[in-house]
């Protein structure tokens, strides 16, 4: 017999956890969506856009969030024109960024970091 959610594991979601990032001190699944939320996003929209983030495909989501194949690029459209984005790459960065997962590093005020000579 086969256990419970291998069709998760196998695209890498940790069901035991509720697909929570793996170390205990970061915040649970519902607080990054609620984050989300704030952009403007539905609930669905924001787990749509929290799993593209992590790199999943639309035929992960739908197994992920238990929905028709056929669903998840309207959610994406959806999402897309919500935050004025044009991209999945986009809703992954801007995903990263309101969950403080990516930070870009400050300007330097000195110029140009290389020593390439200009053209």
């Amino acid at each position: 017999m086969h256990a419970p959610f291998n069709h998760l594991r196998r695209i890498g979601v940790n069901a035991a956890n509720n697909a929570s990032a793996s170390a205990p001190e970061e915040e649970p699944l519902h607080e990054r969506i609620e984050k989300l939320k704030a952009l403007g996003l539905t609930r669905r929209q924001a787990e749509v856009a929290f799993w593209i983030a992590q790199g999943k495909t639309n035929d992960d989501l739908a197994i992920i969030l238990n929905t028709s194949h056929h669903t998840i690029p309207h959610h994406v459209e959806a999402i897309l024109a919500r935050l004025q984005l044009a991209t999945r790459a986009e809703i992954m960065l801007c995903v990263l960024e309101t969950l403080g997962w990516l930070r870009w590093p400050a300007k330097r005020r000195n110029g140009p970091t290389t020593n390439r000579p200009k053209r």
